[in-house]
C-alpha cells in the first residue's frame, strides 16, 4: 500500500491555475447561449422583416389592380370613341397598351406577393400549400418614434448577444493567459510518501 501526496510551489500551484479549465468550460457554456440567443434574436428579425415585406407586397398588388382597372375603362372609353369615330386609332392603341402594361404589372406583384409569402411560411416552419392564406393584420405605426440614444446604447452594451459573447471570449483569453504563464515557471514541487508492505 502507498500513499502520496504531490504540492507544487511554481508551475501548477495556485487555485486559480488548477480552476482555469473548469472556468473556461463554464464560459464556452455561456457563449453557446448568446450564439442561441444570436440565432434566435436573427431568426425573429427575418420573421418580422418577411411579415411587412408580405404587407408591402399586398398593398402592391391593390395598388397595380386599381391601376388595372382604371386604365381599363380609361381603354373602354377610348375604345368607344375610337368606333364613333371621335378618337385617332393611335389613341386606341395607346390606351390598350397602357391597360395590357399595368395587367402584367398586377401579375408580377401576385408573384412577388406569393415569393414573399413563401418565404415567410418558410422561417415560420409552414408547409407553402396547406390550404391557408396569409394576410397581414396589422398596420404599420405612423406614430412619431423618438429615440434616447444613450439609453439604447447602454441597454444594448447589455443585452447584446453579440456583445455578451465577446466579453466572454475576452474572459477566456484572459484565463488562458493566467494559465499559460503558470506553464511556463519552473517545476517546483514537494512531494511526500509512505508505503506500507
Amino acid at each position: 500500500m502507498e500513499v502520496g501526496v504531490n504540492q507544487p510551489f511554481l508551475r501548477g500551484a495556485g487555485a486559480q491555475v488548477t480552476r482555469t479549465p473548469i472556468v473556461v468550460a463554464a464560459i464556452n457554456g455561456q457563449r453557446m447561449i448568446s450564439n442561441i440567443e444570436t440565432a434566435l434574436q436573427k431568426m425573429v428579425d427575418n420573421v418580422e422583416v418577411r411579415y411587412w415585406h408580405l404587407h408591402r407586397s399586398y398593398r402592391d398588388l391593390e395598388t397595380a389592380k386599381i391601376a388595372r382597372d382604371t386604365s381599363q375603362i380609361a381603354w373602354r372609353f377610348i375604345y368607344e370613341r375610337f368606333r364613333a369615330g371621335r378618337d385617332p386609332q393611335q389613341s386606341e392603341a395607346q390606351a390598350r397598351d397602357q391597360y395590357f402594361t399595368f395587367r402584367a404589372a398586377v401579375e408580377q406583384a401576385l408573384r412577388d406577393l406569393h415569393n414573399n409569402e413563401n418565404e415567410l411560411r418558410l422561417l415560420m416552419g409552414l408547409a407553402p400549400s396547406d390550404g391557408r392564406l396569409i394576410r397581414p393584420s396589422d398596420e404599420p405605426t405612423l406614430a412619431r418614434v423618438e429615440f434616447d440614444w444613450n439609453e439604447i446604447l447602454a441597454e444594448a452594451l447589455v443585452k447584446r448577444p453579440e456583445l455578451r459573447d465577446q466579453r466572454w471570449l475576452i474572459k477566456t483569453r484572459e484565463q488562458q493567459l493566467i494559465f499559460y504563464r503558470n506553464q511556463v515557471l519552473p517545476q517546483l514541487d514537494l512531494g511526500a510518501f509512505y508505503r506500507w508492505v
